[in-house]
């Protein structure tokens, strides 16, 4: 059974009790992970569970190699349908660490003010490209595998030693992903290589 959620501290201790993987959000900083990781843990450690049996899987938005509008319907916009959904983008900020402004100032575009239908019911992310112009680069990079596939590979990697388990690629197709899910595979041969060395 896998639970997903934001990993704040009362599905932690959900997880912890019932839950053989947990599913966490995308668009999490590295440190975000960290800090769901660190209270998953110790959540299991709490009822006496050994932390490595619960797996955490962290999703991550990739756009390895993608032109910059792609990228960003890919990323900016996908972010704006999480962003102004009220108490689901209030979460991922205080998970990040994100100043609350970058809400009001979605939730009041034209396009999305006054709603109440989750924007991506209503529109496609092309259609958000607008609003996405909202949500800064930096917040994007941070969260998100972009650009060359070695950078989104440093990124991968980085999630990876905040405490997740697994990696799941989001957003973006397999056929987007391929040269990224290359290159990990043969990072990953040479990880295995240093390890027996």
């Amino acid at each position: 059974m896998w639970f997903g959620g934001f990993g704040h501290p009362k599905f932690a201790a959900a997880a912890a009790e019932a839950f053989d993987a947990v599913f966490l959000h995308p668009f999490y900083t590295p440190e975000a992970v960290h800090g769901a990781v660190g209270r998953l843990h110790e959540a299991c450690e709490r009822i006496d569970r050994d932390p490595a049996t619960l797996r955490i899987i962290q999703p991550v938005v990739t756009a390895p190699e993608l032109d910059e509008y792609e990228t960003r319907a890919l990323c900016h916009a996908r972010a704006v349908t999480y962003f102004q959904i009220p108490g689901y983008g209030e979460s991922l900020i205080r998970a990040n660490g994100w100043p609350k402004s970058l809400l009001d100032d979605i939730r009041n575009h034209q396009q999305v003010a006054g709603s109440s239908v989750i924007a991506d019911f209503r529109y496609h992310r092309v259609q958000l490209m607008k609003v996405a112009e909202l949500v800064p680069d930096e917040l994007m990079q941070a969260t998100a595998a972009i650009g060359s596939v070695d950078e989104c590979l440093k990124h991968v990697r980085a999630l990876k030693a905040a405490g997740a388990d697994e990696i799941a690629t989001y957003g973006s197709t397999p056929a987007q992903n391929a040269k990224l899910v290359a290159a990990w595979r043969e990072a990953r041969k040479g990880d295995a290589t240093a390890t027996v060395a």
